[in-house]
């Protein structure tokens, strides 16, 4: 299959063609930020986590299993998924925002201008 990446946001969020993701997710553009809303229905907060790890947004969910169950057929995935998102390596955890809300995660990442990022800082002298 011939993936082709002509869109920005295929390499800013590291979106690869059609393959299917098990954390369906929106992007939507806001004046001062980017909004990704994953859907994630049922779970609980406790189940999710997000870290930032070398410029790498990850958005994990972990459910427990109760194994006193004897399925007879399982078709929903309740064990382990993850997704991860590339950022950029100029972002810290306290930038990012977070909330849950009936099945949906949402995230903020503010928007940050990379030319307007100052390559020489000045040191001022005491005395």
């Amino acid at each position: 299959m011939l993936v082709t990446r002509n869109n920005l946001w295929d390499d800013f969020f590291g979106f690869y063609g059609d393959r299917v993701n098990p954390l369906p997710t929106d992007i939507i553009e806001e004046e001062n930020a980017y909004r990704l809303e994953i859907e994630v229905p049922g779970y609980c907060k406790e189940d999710l986590s997000i870290s930032l790890e070398k410029g790498n947004l990850i958005v994990e969910v972990k459910a427990k299993m109760d194994e006193n169950i004897k399925y007879i057929r399982k078709e929903r995935k309740q064990d382990q998924l993850s997704r991860a998102f590339y950022v950029g390596k100029h972002l810290s955890t306290k930038d990012i925002q977070a909330s849950f809300d009936q099945g949906i995660l949402t995230i903020l990442i503010p928007k940050y201008d990379l030319e307007k990022k100052e390559s020489k800082y000045s040191i001022p002298i005491i005395g």
